[in-house]
Formats: C-alpha cells, structure tokens, sequence
C-alpha cells in the first residue's frame, strides 16, 4: 500500500509544489519509511530530472526516514543524491 500512494505522491511531485507534496511524501514515509524510500530511488533512477525536487522533498522526511537514506546499495551525501550503487 505504501508503494501506491509513493508513486501517487511522486507523480505530482515537481520543483513548483516541493513543499505541498513534501510533506505528503512524509506523511507517507512515516507508515513504512523503507518501502518509500525503496519507490523513491526506483523513481529517480527512471527519471534523472526529478533529482532536485526530491532532494528538496526530504526535508519534510522524518527522522526515520532520514535512518533509511542509507540503506544499502543507495548513496546519499548530505542529502543530496548521488546515485545508486547497483545497475538494474
């Protein structure tokens, strides 16, 4: 379920709503911050352009959240994203 409302949630996600659907994403986080941020590494790989807006979204991310960020395999510095450290 959480990886549903992820993608809903980063569908609409863009440089001009970052604070609106920031705070949606962690809303969503918050329930199962791994699964989130697991759908927010796939987005990002699909789609290089959503980098910054993401990047600026987690700063509404929880604490628990923030934990997840390095999760294996995901390279995040200082929050921003640097990539992934596997190829699919």
């Amino acid at each position: 379920m959480s990886e549903s409302e992820t993608q809903k949630v980063m569908r609409r996600l863009s440089k001009d709503n970052v604070k609106e659907f920031g705070r949606k994403l962690g809303k969503v986080a918050h329930a199962n911050p791994l699964a989130v941020m697991t759908m927010i590494v796939f987005q990002i790989e699909a789609y290089t352009n959503m980098i910054t807006p993401v990047v600026d979204a987690f700063k509404y991310l929880g604490p628990m959240v923030g934990r997840c960020r390095s999760i294996p395999g995901v390279l995040v510095v200082q929050g921003e994203f640097r990539g992934c450290l596997w190829s699919v």
